[in-house]
């Protein structure tokens, strides 16, 4: 499915990623400190964007406002959205680590 200029079926998308990555996070990392959320968005040009917020817990409204805030700047067709998350290093807490945590679909 694509959409140009249309972020109401995004919404939806957001929510599925979303839950997908929740699950994903309590099999994989449920004892694991969050750094990060971020959203990638791939456009129909194939110029690809990220935007990330520091937060040290999952939270939908934040992928929501980081895709309004990133869709708003390109206004393009999209390709391709993701959402994921930084982990903090077990041994490290301060540091990033970026995990296998990130879930893609096409639109």
């Amino acid at each position: 499915m694509k959409a140009t200029g249309e972020n109401g079926k995004f919404t939806v998308r957001i929510h599925e990623l979303y839950n997908r990555l929740l699950m994903r996070i309590q099999e994989l990392a449920p004892d694991r400190l969050i750094k990060s959320q971020y959203i990638k968005i791939k456009f129909n040009d194939f110029k690809l964007t990220t935007s990330a917020i520091i937060s040290n817990e999952i939270n939908l409204e934040f992928y929501l406002e980081l895709f309004r805030k990133t869709f708003a700047r390109r206004r393009k067709s999209i390709r391709l959205l993701g959402l994921g998350v930084h982990l903090c290093d077990e041994n490290k807490p301060e540091s990033i680590l970026q995990q296998q945590l990130f879930f893609v679909t096409n639109v």
